[in-house]
C-alpha cells in the first residue's frame, strides 16, 4: 500500500530534495524562480 513517500539520491541535499519535488509532481520543475527576467 502506497503511504506519499519518495527516495531521491542526489550529490547534495538540494538535488535531492529537487528530485524528490518532480516526484511527486512532474508538472513541477522543484524550486524555480518565478519572477520576470
Amino acid at each position: 500500500k502506497s503511504v506519499g513517500e519518495v527516495m531521491a539520491i542526489g550529490r547534495t541535499f538540494e538535488e535531492s530534495f529537487q528530485k524528490a519535488l518532480r516526484m511527486c509532481h512532474p508538472s513541477v520543475d522543484g524550486f524555480t524562480s518565478r519572477l520576470p527576467m
